[in-house]
């Protein structure tokens, strides 16, 4: 015989309750997940951004935004061919492929920053400062990349020292944006 212990009946229904019922019950899910995405996303919930800064030199100043239409938006200023603004079209596929690359580089989980210099030690005053060389990169120009996919947003300053991945963005946006038809230098 089991000993009655006063309470632990009504302890263990409410939990039985909670557990095993919503699985008996057709169509509910006791643990079901709630997604914070949609599944599809309109044109405009997407844009994709790509600007390069000024560097030590004639590096191209200019910026490009893709939007999920395909609509290419171009701003040139300074060491470009075209200076101001100019609009192209690519298709909404062409859109996807970006996007699912920046997606497959994970762009979300990327830091907002890529600091450009390097860290430097110097003696002043009878300690040793340390700082980092900075200012504008004497490698290339500060790239900023940036992506907003639904509610979602985010933006990578590449200075130097960025991965791979981020470095191959940056160049099929160019490539996929037809960029170098207004920025190369004639």
């Amino acid at each position: 015989m089991v000993p009655r212990v006063p309470g632990v009946w009504f302890c263990w229904v409410p939990m039985v309750l909670v557990c095993c019922v919503p699985w008996l019950a057709p169509g509910l899910h006791a643990f079901q997940s709630i997604p914070t995405e949609p599944a599809a996303y309109k044109p405009e919930e997407i844009q994709i951004d790509l600007s390069r800064g000024s560097c030590f030199g004639v590096c191209p100043v200019y910026s490009l935004q893709i939007f999920g239409d395909g609509t290419v938006k171009y701003r040139g200023s300074e060491h470009v061919s075209v200076r101001g603004v100019r609009e192209a079209k690519i298709s909404p596929t062409e859109v996807a492929k970006i996007v699912n690359e920046f997606l497959r580089a994970r762009i979300f989980d990327q830091p907002a920053n890529f600091r450009s210099g390097r860290e430097i030690v110097r003696f002043d005053n009878g300690q040793f400062i340390r700082s980092r060389s900075g200012g504008a990169s004497a490698e290339g120009p500060t790239i900023v990349l940036g992506l907003r996919l639904g509610s979602r947003t985010k933006s990578v300053r590449l200075d130097t020292d960025y991965p791979d991945e981020l470095r191959h963005l940056v160049m099929l946006v160019d490539d996929v944006a037809i960029a170098q038809q207004w920025v190369v230098r004639k």
